[in-house]
């Protein structure tokens, strides 16, 4: 059974999620020798995503001891979190810190065909701006959602979308400044990201 993201209106942060979900799965089968791949497929209403579905805490222990799991936090690595984190300034190593705190806590709670969907209140966790509904079009116009600035969600949510758009985000800059690149797929093997990114460099460097 496949792990669902509910789309909770607003577009991009939900769909980091999905992404954030597909990474951690991914980099599971990666780490443990299996042979799944993760896939994410749109709905409508949300994101389903296949992957390993009996995945133990002990499975887990094991693979946050790892140097695979502790590289996609590593600033020296391929995750754009300072491009994330951007308005932090210097101190955006510490919400990757937390992110990484966040996250080992957050995949324990993660189970098949229990849908996920952002929680959003007065406290919590306050989304960065490239994933917040108008910040990430770089301009305060409309949107289909009415969520505008400042918006906070749960942690756990705020986790996995912060790692999905360190991962699937292209960040170029543009002449107008710069501008974030999203997939939303119909169906999409996670390890095609790397052949979207280069596509979306192509794309921009055109321009």
């Amino acid at each position: 059974m496949p792990y669902i993201v509910l789309k909770s209106g607003m577009e991009i942060f939900d769909l980091a999620m999905a992404y954030g979900i597909s990474v951690v799965l991914h980099l599971a089968t990666e780490i443990l020798g299996l042979e799944e791949e993760v896939k994410i497929e749109n709905f409508g209403s949300g994101w389903k995503i296949y992957g390993p579905e009996k995945l133990t805490k002990g499975d887990w222990k094991e693979i946050f001891k790892t140097a695979e799991w502790q590289g996609i936090f590593n600033e020296e690595g391929s995750f754009a979190w300072q491009r994330v984190f951007f308005t932090k300034k210097q101190k955006w190593r510490d919400d990757v810190k937390k992110v990484a705190k966040a996250l080992e806590e957050a995949v324990l709670e993660i189970r098949p065909a229990e849908p996920i969907v952002a929680e959003v209140g007065s406290k919590g966790e306050t989304i960065p701006g490239p994933l917040e509904p108008t910040g990430f079009k770089g301009a305060r116009s409309k949107t289909r959602s009415p969520l505008a600035g400042n918006i906070k969600v749960d942690l756990k949510s705020w986790a996995l979308a912060c790692l999905g758009g360190a991962c699937a985000i292209h960040f170029a800059w543009l002449a107008d400044g710069t501008s974030g690149i999203i997939f939303d797929p119909e169906a999409l093997y996670i390890d095609q990201i790397e052949f979207l990114q280069n596509l979306f460099k192509e794309e921009c460097r055109l321009k």
